[in-house]
């Protein structure tokens, strides 16, 4: 045990101050000598006071060690004290304990600062009553601020923001404008942590996400236009270059022979071929740059996918199937909806034409109020690399693509509140997902 000596060590005080009052006592009675009980009292009082001072040591080394775990001071090393030997190697083990634990717990902490200060969205953990724990530094930026140590300091400039912070009910992505044009979107939550109440508060800037967004999907638009635009403009201008060579010398037109008659011909028509191209791709960007106004109308599946499907799928070369779990009416604009349904089943049925088992399915179900349509094929799917640009303008994997069917497919969907999405599924189907929000089962469908 590790008191073991020490007790052993007081019992030995006690049995020797028993001793000595004792000696004193029967020396004073059977002796006639003063100095003998005078000695052995001398030797008591002695005893006494070594005793005391030895409990008085113990006590310092308990106080001084209990105020170093208290104060989380482990810089007192007891292993070298040769005083107290065994409670002082059970204070350094303690201590080791100790000092492990709280470096551990400030590791831990570090690493969680150092993971906040990375993240892009604002973070602050305080107090109920407006003092702040921690803020990373993406919140100093968002609210601009140099520091932050009570909420308080968000009143002259963020006083909305400050009123949703103080609210005892929890807000889930609410928007607040904290400066001039500038939206945050704010999550907060209460929880306790060793009996005392918090708050942690999320801001994340979704104008500059929004506007990041926008601005690289521009970018890819123009640099899918330029490469459009580029590869009909550069052949129309070399052949250009060609005919005025051939037909033209000094400002006159000269007589050619029948091979370079016939070489101008074939000029002319590919220049005709390519600036019809070019009209094409034209009207493209205005069909796809055109604003979509759903009028909607009630139908149901069946009245919706037969003629789509009795156009689009021969059963007798495809594996096909519906199915369908909705059995109710809806409102869409049946014209703009088909008009995407066909898009997705062609582009399923040129999908599958190497594939030595062709299928093609649509599922049609009902799932948290909204209505979704699912067409689905065992085709290669989209290579990992293209996924991310498969429904900017102009961007086709097919060589003979004009690459604004998805696109524009996917503007349909958006006018309609709908979402249209690409996945690929763990058993080798590529689907494009058309989700169609709750108003489409109810009669306010007419009125958007």
């Amino acid at each position: 045990m590790i008191y073991k000596r020490s007790e052993f060590l007081i019992i030995l005080r006690v049995i020797a101050l028993v001793i000595f009052i004792s000696a004193t006592v029967i020396s004073y009675y059977e002796t006639d000598l003063i100095i003998t009980p005078i000695m052995l009292a001398l030797l008591g009082v002695i005893t006494t006071i070594e005793l005391i001072w030895h409990l008085r040591g113990l006590q310092r080394n308990v106080t001084q060690f209990l105020l170093s775990i208290k104060h989380h001071d482990f810089s007192r090393h007891y292993k070298n004290q040769t005083k107290f030997k065994e409670l002082n190697e059970a204070y350094e083990l303690i201590t080791q304990s100790f000092e492990k634990i709280q470096t551990e717990k400030q590791a831990d902490y570090r690493l969680l600062q150092t993971v906040s200060e990375h993240l892009q969205i604002g973070l602050v953990c305080y107090k109920t009553n407006g003092e702040i724990m921690f803020a990373n530094s993406m919140l100093k930026e968002l609210l601009r601020l140099q520091s932050l140590a009570k909420l308080e300091s968000l009143i002259p400039t963020a006083k909305s923001l400050y009123d949703y912070l103080i609210n005892e009910n929890p807000v889930t992505n609410v928007l607040v404008e904290a400066h001039k044009n500038q939206k945050l979107l704010l999550k907060t939550e209460s929880f306790s942590l060793q009996g005392k109440k918090y708050k942690l508060a999320s801001l994340y800037d979704i104008k500059s996400a929004l506007d990041t967004n926008e601005l690289e999907s521009y970018q890819k638009l123009m640099k899918v236009m330029t490469h459009e635009i580029m590869n009909s403009a550069t052949p129309i201008l070399s052949l250009i270059q060609v005919i005025n060579k051939k037909l033209i010398d000094d400002g006159k037109i000269v007589t050619l022979s029948e091979k370079d008659q016939g070489n101008i011909a074939i000029s002319l028509n590919a220049i005709e071929t390519q600036t019809a191209g070019i009209l094409r791709f034209v009207e493209a960007y205005r069909k796809i740059n055109k604003e979509i106004s759903p009028s909607y109308e009630k139908t149901n599946v069946e009245s919706l996918l037969d003629p789509i499907i009795t156009l689009i799928i021969d059963q007798s070369e495809t594996s096909f199937t519906l199915t369908n779990e909705v059995h109710k009416d809806f409102f869409l604009d049946v014209g703009l909806i088909s008009q995407t349904l066909i898009n997705l089943l062609k582009n399923a049925k040129e999908a599958i034409l190497e594939n030595i088992d062709p299928q093609i399915h649509i599922i049609v179900k009902e799932m948290d109020q909204q209505l979704y349509l699912t067409v689905e094929d065992n085709g290669l799917g989209i290579p990992a690399n293209k996924v991310n640009d498969l429904f900017i303008p102009f961007f086709s994997t097919k060589p003979e693509g004009s690459g604004i069917g998805l696109a524009l497919s996917r503007k349909i969907i958006n006018a309609h509140g709908g979402s249209l999405t690409y996945q690929r599924t763990d058993a080798g189907f590529t689907q494009f997902v058309v989700a169609l929000p709750e108003n489409v089962f109810g009669d306010q469908a007419r009125k958007l």
